[in-house]
């Protein structure tokens, strides 16, 4: 078992590797996301599941528009991602969901959760968050979730491909969600895909997660340099 000590400061990310840097403070993630000209453009808080009280295994993948468990239409706060668990648990390099029960959610009030919430069913699993391809995340931020003793946390994040982008350690997390992870491609990295680990086995999830894209100004910087470029 791997655990990479991290010191976390309010206004300094902590930088995994070259082309991502992870900040557990919102307001830092936010000033970095909008320097790298990046803007605001889904959010995800579970909050459409129909349960009403209490909690509920059930197959994964979740994603928009389809309907599963007490999800009767779906994700709808965002259009591109789906979340899954990962039978691989730890150092996921590929996505590998349960399928048969591989998700469960907890009402708010139960087990101390604060809100609807999305976790792995099985503790030796691993959550996902996997964002469709030419998704154009750049930027990504969520609450923490871990349903153990507040151990804490290991992050992988990918790109096409599955290839390992970033990955960090020791994110403290708990059932209230009360911890932030933000995650920012400096280098214009695509994010494919978020791994979440409990480094101890507890159940593991993200709530309130928001991401972020290019602004439409620089999609349309983009769009134009790459005719030019085929017309040389």
């Amino acid at each position: 078992m791997r655990i990479l000590l991290l010191i976390a400061v309010l206004v300094m990310p902590a930088s995994a590797l070259a082309d991502i840097v992870f900040y557990t403070d919102p307001v830092a993630f936010e000033m970095a996301a909008t320097n790298e000209g990046y803007v605001p453009f889904e959010f995800e808080d579970f909050e459409e599941s129909t349960l009403s009280g209490g909690e509920m295994a059930f197959d994964d993948p979740l994603c928009p528009g389809v309907g599963n468990g007490p999800f009767p239409s779906g994700l709808t706060g965002v259009s591109d991602m789906c979340v899954q668990s990962n039978a691989s648990g730890e150092f996921a390099p590929t996505a590998n969901p349960r399928g048969t029960d591989g998700l469960r959610t907890y009402t708010a009030g139960h087990n101390g959760a604060t809100s609807d919430v999305v976790l792995s069913n099985v503790n030796s699993d691993s959550t996902d968050l996997i964002f469709d391809i030419g998704a154009e995340k750049h930027g990504v931020g969520f609450n923490m979730l871990d349903f153990a003793g507040g151990a804490g946390l290991y992050i992988e994040v990918y790109g096409p491909g599955d290839t390992l982008l970033g990955e960090g350690g020791n994110f403290e997390a708990d059932h209230t969600g009360s911890h932030f992870l933000g995650i920012v491609g400096t280098e214009e990295e695509l994010i494919q895909r978020i791994n979440i680990y409990s480094i101890f086995w507890g159940y593991e999830g993200a709530d309130n997660i928001q991401t972020w894209v290019p602004e439409p100004s620089s999609l349309v910087l983009l769009a134009f340099s790459l005719v030019a470029l085929r017309r040389r």
